[in-house]
């Protein structure tokens, strides 16, 4: 029986069976339910047309709104330009096999050398939570105590995610990872996907010449600072500083830009009770 498998029998969530009559007949279409920062930029690279125009002539087009927004996503992390032009940063960002705000975060820790860590971070924010979800009280509380010690009191969702992925890797090379992962309310599979994720933009960044075989820019050359996280944390605000939240100095409250009330994660470091305190 594999781990994954052994875990859903132990209590886990499990994939259930769907009502028939609860279906829609037809899936929504994928433009309409896939993120189109990505895809933005790949039609910037088709045709100097704008880019709403261009993807309004698909059959079933995303809706102008969401277009919109990702246009406006790309200028505000200078990916385009006003007059919807890809910018130098454009250009690069469009050949990396992530979403243009992870690109820029990977492309700022190669200049900042700190490359390393942000490959982890960044294929994991591309692809998906590392956890299994537990479905009884005590296994719950179990799966947060991971999450509270591999944070490690750092109070930070992208800490926990590194100190895992590497702890997993030296379980991987004793051969131990099933065991980890079953311990660790983690998939194997995921594990095994970010791993490939990782090898995948580091072999793109090889073959654009952000990392070179040999020299300054080399593997080593562009991991000088990878141990120190506050330089790995710049690269972080680097590409997701458009989701920065504020703390509301009068109500303690975060906010953003665009919501007035932002709540975290029920298994985001930040919102356990313990660390409440820190948050404000």
């Amino acid at each position: 029986m594999s781990t994954e498998r052994g875990a859903a029998n132990q209590g886990f969530a499990s994939t259930s069976s769907v009502n028939y009559g609860s279906t829609i007949e037809y899936q929504v279409p994928q433009l309409r339910r896939m993120p189109l920062q990505e895809l933005c930029l790949q039609t910037k690279l088709l045709t100097p047309s704008l880019v709403s125009e261009f993807l309004s002539k698909a059959p079933q087009p995303p809706t102008a709104h969401a277009v919109k927004s990702a246009v406006q996503m790309l200028k505000t992390i200078d990916a385009m330009n006003q007059n919807e032009d890809l910018t130098a940063l454009g250009f690069h960002l469009a050949d990396l096999p992530v979403e243009p705000h992870l690109g820029k975060m990977v492309l700022c820790a190669v200049v900042l050398k700190c490359l390393d860590p942000i490959l982890t971070i960044a294929c994991t924010l591309g692809y998906r939570d590392l956890f299994v979800l537990p479905v009884q009280g005590s296994q719950k509380r179990a799966a947060l105590q991971c999450c509270k010690h591999y944070s490690s009191n750092t109070f930070s969702d992208q800490m926990t995610m590194l100190r895992i992925f590497q702890a997993w890797q030296k379980a991987r090379n004793d051969g131990l990872e099933r065991s980890f992962c079953e311990k660790n309310f983690l998939y194997n599979a995921t594990m095994d996907m970010i791993l490939g994720m990782r090898t995948q933009l580091l072999r793109q960044l090889r073959a654009t010449g952000f990392v070179r075989a040999h020299g300054e820019s080399d593997v080593r050359g562009v991991n000088i600072n990878s141990e120190n996280w506050a330089v790995v944390k710049a690269a972080l605000v680097a590409g997701m500083y458009a989701n920065l939240l504020h703390i509301n100095p009068e109500t303690n409250l975060p906010s953003s830009n665009k919501e007035k009330k932002v709540n975290f994660h029920p298994t985001s470091t930040l919102n356990q009770s313990q660390n409440k305190e820190v948050c404000r």
